[in-house]
């Protein structure tokens, strides 16, 4: 993604970001989708994106696979704090699942 690309994305998406001091998530304020997952439009040709994923794949310069989910660590559907997102497969986030206290396995990015 070019630079100029990046930052004003980014922005935009921190525009909507309130930080919670105790969790330290970054609870994305603006449009949502019917699961809670924050959505902004990346472009007029890449069309609507969920911010955790966008701010994953910012972050770590890369694009997440087809095969591959971005999940959350912190639980929070709304947060797009990088430190809280990891990139793996679907298996991966029911193992997490299982070891944790979710409610909804289906926490993942479709």
């Amino acid at each position: 993604m070019p630079k100029g690309v990046k930052e004003s994305l980014e922005k935009r998406i921190m525009n909507f970001v309130k930080v919670d001091d105790v969790t330290d998530c970054w609870h994305f304020t603006g449009a949502k989708n019917n699961i809670g997952y924050g959505m902004i439009k990346k472009s007029r040709k890449l069309g609507m994106g969920t911010t955790h994923k966008i701010m994953y794949e910012l972050h770590n310069y890369c694009v997440v696979p087809d095969n591959m989910v971005v999940f959350h660590t912190c639980e929070s559907y709304d947060c797009c704090n990088p430190a809280h997102l990891q990139m793996g497969s679907r298996k991966d986030v029911v193992d997490l699942d299982r070891k944790s206290t979710r409610l909804n396995s289906s926490h993942t990015d479709i």
